[in-house]
């Protein structure tokens, strides 16, 4: 199945989007790279925070998973407290054993079989993932199992790979579970934003090829006030998601003279700002990019009770410092000092779900190795 995406009328781009059984490595890195590995534990448990998507620095470069290795897009990303979990168990024998309670199986089962192929090893894993329960609504729950799992095998076989290049290994290689063709996946889109938020905690600009720019921590007492409006995207994937699809051709139209704008906020204005911890510009920037950038589109597509430009004006007015929609949404992010309760009345009179949350600075944590 491929999709059409135009950037403008003379400039199309064939999005190969056809599912794939798990296991198929897309994109397998120089074996130099990779050290011998050095089994260190026999069972390990490790907790990774959502990642929560302000921004990708050039939608016009955003494209499925592939074997063209093209990854361009940037992101800008915050992590929280909302976590997802992989416990894996070395074994002698080469078999991969799911839990019968482990979670997203056909995207855990892909996650292992690329690792033990690329790793070249002999034998095998008992794996046990659970994530977050809030599915395609912006807050990266796929992408961050998937890094669960993989950081879990990594560590208990001595970190053969760098954290860095196990960031990319998982974004190039990276695909959602099927809602169309059982046992299989289908390429998903992803700029590295989910890994480095996710390993390293707070806040993250990424650039090309998944590359980290910079990375700093939120203020202290921040407050995280996520939302789920009532929409037709909530829940669905990019097969069923018509609000993906019907923005992709619109955002890289309008990203082809916004991104260079949005890139330039970002390294003269937003990294200063974050450096010095200045909630009020990083917000800012951020409303900037949501009202005069490629992410109004998803906004204003999104179709429901809850209307998210009138969410996002009503949260800029009322002075809440960041807010913006993560991702192609239709979750929703206020990040605030002393403006919780009003952010929580705005999400509230427009019926949405409310998640209270708060930044995560640590990332990956190992909750066991023995």
């Amino acid at each position: 199945m491929k999709l059409r995406v135009s950037g403008s009328i003379f400039d199309y781009v064939d999005w190969n989007v056809e599912p794939f059984k798990p296991g198929k490595i897309l994109w397998n890195p120089n074996h130099k790279e990779i050290k011998k590995i050095k089994k260190r534990y026999t069972k390990v448990k490790v907790r990774l925070p959502c990642r929560l998507d302000a921004t990708v620095l050039d939608m016009s470069k955003l494209q499925p998973t592939n074997e063209e290795n093209d990854f361009k897009a940037g992101m800008l990303a915050f992590a929280a407290n909302l976590y997802s979990y992989a416990e894996v168990e070395l074994t002698d024998k080469p078999d991969i054993i799911l839990a019968y309670d482990c979670e997203r199986r056909i995207l855990t089962m892909h996650v292992a079989l690329i690792m033990k192929k690329i790793l070249g090893y002999d034998g095998g894993f008992k794996i046990k993932a659970y994530g977050h329960p809030y599915r395609h609504v912006g807050f990266g729950s796929s992408a961050i199992l998937g890094e669960a799992v993989a950081h879990a095998i990594n560590i208990a076989l001595g970190n053969p790979i760098d954290n860095n290049l196990l960031i990319k290994i998982i974004s190039h290689n990276y695909g959602e579970e099927s809602e169309t063709k059982n046992g299989y996946l289908v390429p998903g889109i992803s700029t590295g934003g989910s890994g480095n938020a996710t390993n390293k905690g707070g806040v993250v600009i990424v650039s090309s090829d998944c590359e980290l720019v910079i990375r700093d921590e939120l203020p202290k007492g921040t407050k995280i006030i996520a939302a789920i409006p009532n929409s037709d995207r909530a829940g669905k994937g990019p097969e069923k998601s018509e609000v993906d699809v019907k923005s992709l051709s619109w955002i890289r139209q309008v990203d082809r003279f916004a991104a260079a704008k949005i890139c330039y906020w970002i390294l003269m204005d937003f990294i200063p700002a974050l450096k010095h911890h200045d909630l009020k510009t990083m917000g800012e920037i951020i409303y900037n990019i949501m009202l005069c950038g490629p992410k109004g589109i998803p906004i204003i597509t999104h179709h429901g009770s809850a209307d998210l430009l009138d969410i996002i004006l009503n949260l800029k007015k009322k002075g809440v410092e960041i807010a913006f929609l993560s991702s192609a949404g239709p979750g929703l992010v206020a990040i605030t000092k002393d403006k919780k309760e009003i952010a929580k009345n705005i999400f509230e009179s427009h019926g949405c779900k409310i998640i209270e949350l708060e930044p995560d600075n640590e990332g990956v944590k190992v909750l066991e190795a023995i």
